[in-house]
């Protein structure tokens, strides 16, 4: 199943991976012993324990400092590798799969009797699932002009309003400007998409000001941006455009819905 999920675990188990990594090499490469502190006289002081042994006395800080890191390393450890394991799991058998193996297993003659609302019980309920999600809204300037859908959900444009409304004819789901975390800042792509033949997560973005350079530069940087967290463009991201001599229109919405989403 290639939807948003895999996508997000993927990328997770890609940094826990390293972070084991590092944390493994830090074990490795510290010296032996662990650290015992104890106060006299009201002054702390701080003892290098080998085996079970009261440690001998030290103030050497860089030493102090490593032993705590390997201490701290090696409690994080288990922790990440138990995550890792569970996340290879997920990853190495997909839902899909495993309802494939399952149908396949039965009796030929009970295939065809199998209700298929079974599987689409399932798909239904992990779509409502992920449009139910919770999730920081970005804020909307408190002044004119102001833009919705026909069904009431605000947008930043009439064009935007058009491919909710667009969306929500051909039962689409989506949700509007659900933020995307890089580099400890939020974007927000326009619309992020459930293809309900593929699953499949579809980012799509809308620039109506492609006549202003300043404008389609900042795009440009966002492209990048994206591309670095596997949102990449003619692949799992498209892109509507308008300009203010060539508006856009549902004919072209819908095109895209037909290419991309359905």
């Amino acid at each position: 199943m290639a939807d948003d999920f895999y996508q997000t675990i993927s990328r997770r188990a890609t940094l826990i991976k390293a972070q084991i990594d590092y944390l493994e090499n830090l074990i490795r490469n510290s010296p032996p012993g662990r650290i015992r502190i104890s106060t006299q006289r009201g002054k702390k002081r701080h003892y290098v324990c080998i085996d079970d042994h009261d440690g001998t006395y030290t103030s050497n800080q860089m030493v102090i400092s490593a032993l705590i890191n390997k201490e701290y390393a090696a409690k994080v450890l288990p922790a990440l590798q138990k995550e890792l394991a569970a996340l290879t799991t997920l990853i190495e058998n997909p839902l899909d799969a495993k309802l494939n193996t399952i149908y396949g297993k039965f009796h030929k003659e009970k295939q065809p009797l199998i209700n298929q609302d079974i599987q689409k019980a399932a798909t239904k309920k992990q779509i409502d699932s992920w449009l139910a999600q919770p999730y920081v809204k970005k804020e909307f300037s408190l002044y004119p002009p102001f833009h919705y859908s026909l069904s009431g959900v605000q947008v930043r444009s009439k064009s935007e309003g058009d491919i909710v409304d667009c969306l929500e004819a051909r039962n689409i789901p989506f949700i509007y400007e659900l933020p995307v975390r890089i580099d400890d800042r939020d974007y927000h792509p326009d619309f992020t998409c459930i293809n309900p033949r593929t699953m499949e997560i579809i980012y799509w973005e809308h620039w109506g000001s492609m006549d202003n350079a300043g404008y389609v530069n900042r795009q440009m940087d966002k492209l990048k941006k994206y591309r670095s967290v596997g949102i990449v463009l003619g692949k799992n991201l498209f892109v509507t455009m308008e300009t203010y001599q060539n508006p856009l229109n549902s004919v072209t919405i819908n095109q895209f819905i037909d290419d991309y989403l359905s």
